[in-house]
């Protein structure tokens, strides 16, 4: 298993490559690009 820390860590450095703050900015960017995902 991995930590949360870890998790965390990849989570936010992810958030900000892509330029969003949270998880529905991240939500709304996939929208604009018409992903599909299932929440």
């Amino acid at each position: 298993s991995i930590h949360s820390s870890t998790v965390s860590t990849h989570k936010s450095r992810l958030l900000e490559k892509l330029g969003v703050k949270n998880l529905p900015e991240l939500l709304e960017l996939a929208r604009a690009f018409n992903l599909n995902f299932s929440t």
